[in-house]
């Protein structure tokens, strides 16, 4: 009775043990694996790096140069119009006219940043990926121009929606 009770135990101990290793592996799985989003064009994206912007415009580089969250697509908006989403290693290039735009993250917990920019200049917005309850959250920083253009450097171009 002793040894089949130690048995069951040590079955059960394997199972549960089992069950961990399986949901930890696909967490990580879920937090390492690549998400695709719509591209731009090799040209596209050799163009926006070249960091040159209308005189009479803005630029706005938000970019995402990270593998944590890789499956995960996070979706972006400039003053609440809809940009697209990221994924691993992605960043938008969008002109916008000068002065204040609310940038936005939107994922388990969502984030806003405010950036000023001037005709002729550019902002440059990291967003970061980080660990959520039920799934990945956003956050948003800017960043100088010198940080911003060799993290976009690392980065491919997905297609903005405006």
């Amino acid at each position: 009775l002793g040894s089949s009770l130690k048995r069951k135990r040590m079955i059960m101990h394997l199972i549960k043990s089992s069950i961990m290793l399986l949901s930890l592996s696909f967490g990580a799985l879920l937090f390492t694996s690549c998400a695709s989003v719509p591209m731009m064009g090799l040209q596209q994206d050799q163009e926006a790096k070249e960091f040159k912007t209308e005189p009479s415009k803005s630029r706005i580089y938000i970019y995402r140069n990270e593998n944590f969250g890789g499956a995960i697509k996070v979706t972006v908006t400039i003053d609440g119009k809809l940009v697209g989403q990221t994924a691993s290693n992605t960043y938008f290039a969008v002109d916008v006219d000068s002065g204040k735009h609310q940038i936005s993250c939107l994922a388990e917990s969502n984030s806003q940043v405010e950036v000023n920019v001037k005709s002729g200049e550019a902002a440059y917005v990291f967003q970061e990926m980080k660990m959520g309850l039920m799934s990945a959250g956003c956050a948003l920083e800017e960043v100088s121009a010198i940080i911003g253009q060799k993290a976009v450097r690392e980065c491919k171009r997905a297609q903005a929606n405006f």
